[in-house]
């Protein structure tokens, strides 16, 4: 599984931060991470599974299964949206964004790959 984290340069710290507790926690798969330059060619270059980005609804990933519409405001919701059907939540914590991650790889396996009515 591929995940790429996109955040301006301004949150530099917080994208190198959050690619690498990802690392950590969840070795097997692959992080990358991206300033928002480009970003539409990068994630054409690395077709991530996950794309956790800080662009609220510029940016489709195209067939990839879940993006993370990260709020860098805390006074905004932040948006999961997979296989089109999305949804809000008031903050995200570090296990609410590993749930997301887990029952994405979770859905590649059982789907393989394709974007399913749940």
């Amino acid at each position: 599984m591929r995940i790429m984290v996109a955040l301006g340069d301004e949150y530099r710290v917080y994208r190198e931060t959050t690619a690498a507790v990802i690392s950590i926690l969840r070795p097997h798969v692959e992080v990358e991470t991206a300033g928002l330059d480009a970003l539409e060619e990068q994630i054409a270059r690395f077709d991530p599974n996950v794309l956790i980005y800080s662009l609220p609804r510029t940016v489709d990933p195209g067939h990839g299964l879940t993006r993370i519409e990260l709020s860098l405001d805390l006074t905004q919701p932040t948006r999961v949206c997979r296989c089109g059907r999305c949804t809000e939540l008031s903050s995200l914590s570090l296990e609410a964004l590993l749930r997301v991650i887990d029952e994405t790889e979770s859905k590649l396996i059982e789907t393989k790959g394709e974007c399913t009515s749940e």
